[in-house]
């Protein structure tokens, strides 16, 4: 739900939008690859401090989608981009095929990445305490502590691994 009401929905063809008043009312629109959009969107639809969309896709990268354009995030060697958080710094965090992307804007003006490489990624969610828990494929799941600034990669640190059955 954005800021002017309206809620927003991404599938693997378009991303859908209706006003929250007439949800059930009348039919969502849709935003599609015609009007500019990759044709592969998969994560849900997220909303960023200053009201833009970010989503991610299969493998067209991560699009942030604002009011004046769009802009297009991909990182090499990555093919598939499942979710996206962002933290309190603005930094945005994808699981990806290749392990957690961690994105930031320099100044508001030009964006930079760094890939916390790991194999099995599914995904992530960050906890109150600002710690990023991963889930891998076989089930395991990773917490890490953080420790960043505005500007640069985070470290990270890793503080508890759960398997599955134990």
């Amino acid at each position: 739900l954005d800021r002017k009401g309206m809620l927003w929905m991404g599938s693997r063809f378009a991303i859908a939008r209706i006003a929250k008043a007439k949800f059930g009312k009348e039919p969502w629109e849709h935003i599609t690859p015609d009007q500019g959009l990759p044709n592969d969107i998969f994560s849900p639809v997220l909303l960023d401090h200053e009201n833009n969309l970010w989503f991610g896709t299969w493998d067209h990268g991560i699009t942030r989608l604002s009011e004046r354009n769009s802009l297009r995030l991909s990182y090499k060697g990555v093919n598939s981009y499942y979710l996206l958080n962002f933290d309190e710094r603005d930094h945005a965090w994808i699981a990806s095929d290749k392990g957690v992307l961690e994105l930031w804007s320099e100044m508001g003006k030009t964006w930079s990445s760094y890939l916390h490489r790991m194999d099995g990624v599914v995904s992530q969610a960050f906890d109150t305490h600002r710690r990023l828990w991963v889930l891998f494929v076989n089930g395991e799941v990773r917490c890490y502590s953080l420790l960043s600034d505005r500007q640069r990669p985070s470290s990270m640190t890793l503080q508890h691994r759960l398997f599955p059955g134990a």
